[in-house]
């Protein structure tokens, strides 16, 4: 048995000590990626020669669990993700700690604020891509303390987001705790700095760690070396009880019983004192040479333990892309409200611009979705932009996985249609975003409502100001400007050889050409499900003589002596004080109602779809507007158009359910120039 009088540390993880066991040829290895703020830089050199150089038995280390804590959790997402060891350390060696780290926080919550961070490094530099470690399944544990539970956590890389891993880092007093899913996170240094247990419980039966948290014990009488005495206490204590219990285990099998773990567990460390502070560093160089210190230490540890080294790999290209944030806003329809606000603030990153330009046209979003509808400014999980796919006219559609308030994964999908249909449409393409919110897994089928839709529009101020965001991601700065002149000049290219050729007529599915919604100075869409059949709100519907029964904003209408709508009817009447004049383009008895309209300088089309349902009908009414009224007044337009249609979609209903010979009646719509 292990001398209780005695300490354990790692001078036993020699040959011969308690915490090196023979394990013959079954050695299942782990690697434990311990804290220890920027001097993880270090462990990054020493991952390029264990992931890339290393070879036992002629073949590539393989780890059967890979654990992260504190600043190790940076060097395990990079993992995660399927980077070499190289991309890793030379990741670092292209960080910036005073330009693109952690910045001053205004807000009085800590010292520092990782906003900077995220966006410089880990959506930048670095390229962290959350689905893809997600989905990629590593065998990984990443340590983050629930504050609220007052328990450290161990989570899979399937559960992992960047807030997550953010908190993970987020010491307190210099990082503020980071709040998601309701719950709040830190930093899990005083809990854990390298999670043993974890790595052992996942079957790893010898431990490989490089260890940078000092054990010198010499710090300062000052407040900030104080900090970290406390961390070096908290972390080099927990490791030594870790120790000491594999210590006790590793005795009572070789004794002939039965250990606290599932078998024997072997320790084999690489313990380095890095001549970096943990937070305070200000030079790329200083952290470039800790990466180097890493990779000399790890090779003269694979020497000394005769593991075999391969080739070094070659240095890995630098990123070369752009970054820039977006906020579009507008209103949605939702089931308890036909125009409630919600807006969107994204930052696009645009890994590699060559690759962009090549033709992979994928570009990660990452940022908040905002609408009390949902419950509030939600946290994007997923987000992605296929940006004008193709060669000729195209689209950019956004795709964004969030959780409302009360946890309901939603599945946003946004789309600009770029095409040259109309008379300076330029602007209006690229900053009209129409948009779908549904459940997340359901399909898009038009007899299902959504859980919300509408459109949200990129203001001219909101234009200005993402121009004042973009950025290049690239060390040095004139490839940074490269970045962003390689993808502004791809992108006005693109756009130029659309809007440069001759206009084309929008082929829109269900509208008449020219006629649909592409192109459009205003359109309004309203739905209604009516608890009858489809015919009797067809009735409604092809009587317009009837029409100020139940919608009173409709007045003096003239059929031109027809007594009901059929296929070619013209008919003239007046509504928000507006004469215009209708022509019926489309009639198909129980289905379509679909007419085209001139008033004053405007004009458009107004189709009424009318679908049966289990409960009775879904009637959806849409209006396309264009024109010079409806381009000079386009936002008032929208609001009162979709009031309207919305009161004579309820008037409708009020009339469909009405008794035979009742007279229902509804408010009239605000007063509002344009045609209906």
């Amino acid at each position: 048995m292990v001398d209780a009088m005695r300490d354990v540390g790692f001078a036993d993880c020699e040959p011969g000590g308690i915490l090196a066991p023979d394990l013959g040829a079954d050695a299942r290895r782990g690697l434990v990626m311990a804290g220890g703020g920027l001097k993880v830089a270090h462990q990054a050199g020493v991952l390029q020669v264990w992931l890339d150089e290393a070879r036992i038995d002629g073949a590539p280390v393989e780890f059967v669990h890979v654990d992260g804590a504190s600043g190790g959790v940076f060097n395990l997402a990079m993992w995660c993700q399927g980077m070499s060891g190289r991309a890793i350390a030379d990741n670092w060696r292209r960080f910036a700690p005073l330009t693109r780290g952690a910045a001053p926080s205004l807000t009085g919550t800590a010292l520092f604020s990782m906003r900077r961070f995220r966006t410089n490094v880990l959506q930048g530099v670095w390229g962290l891509d959350w689905p893809t470690i997600r989905a990629r399944g590593a065998p990984a544990t990443f340590n983050v303390f629930d504050v609220d539970a007052q328990r450290s956590r161990a989570l899979p890389p399937a559960a992992m987001s960047e807030d997550l891993l953010v908190a993970a880092t987020s010491l307190p007093g210099w990082y503020p705790p980071v709040v998601t899913g309701g719950r709040r996170y830190i930093d899990a240094v005083y809990v854990t700095d390298a999670n043993l247990s974890a790595t052992i419980g996942a079957g790893a039966n010898e431990l490989w760690i490089p260890w940078t948290v000092s054990m010198a014990g010499s710090r300062g009488n000052g407040p900030v070396s104080q900090y970290f005495q406390i961390i070096e206490a908290a972390a080099n204590g927990r490791l030594h009880a870790d120790l000491e219990r594999i210590a006790a285990s590793n005795a009572a099998w070789a004794a002939g019983g039965h250990g606290s773990y599932p078998h024997p567990v072997r320790v084999v460390p690489l313990v380095a004192e890095v001549p970096i502070h943990y937070l305070l560093v200000f030079t790329r160089r200083s952290i470039a040479k800790a990466v180097e210190q890493g990779v000399r230490d790890a090779r003269r540890w694979c020497a000394d333990r005769r593991i075999g080294l391969g080739p070094p790999a070659p240095p890995t290209p630098p990123p070369h892309g752009v970054r820039f944030r977006e906020r579009m806003a507008g209103r949605v329809r939702t089931s308890t409200s036909p125009a409630t606000p919600l807006a969107v603030v994204l930052t696009a990153t645009v890994r590699d611009v060559d690759t962009l330009r090549a033709g992979d046209r994928r570009v990660t979003l990452s940022g908040h979705v905002d609408g009390a509808a949902f419950g509030g400014r939600r946290p994007v999980e997923t987000g992605e932009l296929t940006l004008l796919p193709g060669d000729g006219p195209s689209t950019m559609e956004y795709r964004l996985d969030f959780t409302d308030g009360v946890g309901h994964p939603l599945t946003l999908v946004g789309v600009k249609t770029v095409r040259h249909d109309g008379r300076l449409d330029l602007w209006p393409d690229t900053a009209t975003l129409v948009v779908t919110v549904r459940r997340r897994g359901e399909p898009d089928d038009v007899t299902t409502d959504p859980v919300a839709d509408g459109t949200l529009r990129l203001r001219a101020w909101s234009f200005l100001r993402l121009l004042t965001t973009m950025r290049g991601i690239a060390p040095g700065l004139g490839r940074r400007t490269a970045a962003v002149w390689r993808f502004a000049s791809w992108f006005l290219r693109r756009l130029a050889a659309v809007y440069l050729r001759p206009r084309e007529l929008a082929d829109d599915p269900g509208f008449p050409a020219g006629e649909g919604p592409t192109g459009a100075c205003v359109v309004t869409d309203n739905r209604v499900l009516l608890p009858v059949p489809p015919e009797r709100a067809w009735e409604l519907l092809v009587d317009a003589a009837g029409w100020p029964r139940f919608y009173d904003n409709a007045r003096r209408i003239d059929l031109g002596g027809d007594k009901t709508l059929a296929e070619g009817t013209t008919f003239r009447w007046t509504t928000f004080r507006t004469p215009v004049r209708s022509t019926v383009v489309r009639c198909e008895y129980g289905v379509e109602l679909g007419w085209t309209w001139r008033g004053p300088l405007s004009r458009g089309y107004h189709v009424w779809w009318l679908t049966p349902d289990r409960d009775g009908c879904r009637v959806r009414t849409v209006e396309t507007q264009r024109g010079p009224v409806p381009w000079l007044a386009r936002v008032l337009l929208r609001r009162v158009v979709t009031a309207g249609h919305d009161r004579w979609l309820r008037g409708l209903l009020v009339a469909a359910s009405a008794a035979p010979g009742a007279t229902p009646r509804v408010s009239s719509d605000p007063r509002g120039p344009g045609p209906p």
